[in-house]
């Protein structure tokens, strides 16, 4: 493992995300296909996953190799453990290997392995998965499909994916779950607060979600479909 000063380090289009397991920033490097651990204790970089090389391939964790990383989040019940998204695949990291969640990633050319298909997780389809969030429980991925314009859910369980919102349509469209239009939707986060949780009741932090997208920031509400 090399270390790297982060002074002497140059990030290719990268987004973040704090460590579950405490001291370090996990980073996307998008243009050098890499996700990379920056520990804040001493301010060094080291590789976590990939190889720098531009392929779709699961294995050790410095041998597998993503095609244009996006995201990342942490699996919220085991400890130094992540969600990845690239062009076409979710895959999950232990910090020991690499393994499928979705997607595909069999066909020979990269770009044969993108597509809109929901279903059973390996045979799924997606194109450039900008937007990884998952629930308290672990057992439902939040997925941003953003060359899809569509939101997708994964249930980890069952193994299966489904379309929440958006028509694949690039225009912004106020409707419900599948009527809906989110243009290149990224970046996702719960509303902690959401409207639709009674104020006399137990809130519901993981009911709605804040969606980044090409017009904007959108709402969608879990239990409304809206």
């Amino acid at each position: 493992m090399v270390q790297t000063d982060a002074e002497d380090m140059t990030l290719y289009q990268y987004n973040v995300c704090v460590s579950n397991d405490g001291g370090s920033v996990l980073v996307i490097d998008l243009r050098n296909h890499l996700v990379r651990r920056f520990n804040r204790s001493d301010g060094q970089f080291a590789p976590f996953a990939g190889s720098s090389v531009c392929n779709l391939k699961n294995g050790l964790c410095l041998e597998a190799a993503f095609a244009y990383p996006r995201s990342i989040c942490p699996d919220p019940i085991r400890a130094g453990c992540y969600y990845i998204g690239d062009l076409a695949t979710v895959r999950y990291c232990d910090g020991q290997s690499v393994t499928l969640i979705a997607g595909r990633m069999d066909a020979p050319e990269i770009a044969d392995n993108v597509g809109d298909v929901n279903g059973p997780s390996f045979t799924a389809r997606f194109h450039s998965v900008h937007g990884l969030l998952c629930t308290a429980d672990g057992q439902t991925l939040y997925v941003s499909d953003e060359q899809n314009h569509k939101l997708k859910a994964i249930n980890i369980g069952a193994r299966s994916v489904s379309t929440i919102a958006g028509s694949g349509s690039q225009r912004s469209v106020d409707a419900m779950d599948q009527m809906a239009g989110i243009g290149y939707p990224c970046s996702l986060c719960f509303d902690r607060f959401p409207a639709s949780a009674s104020s006399a009741g137990p809130k519901k932090p993981e009911s709605a979600l804040f969606v980044a997208t090409d017009s904007g920031i959108r709402h969608f509400d879990l239990t409304t479909r809206m």
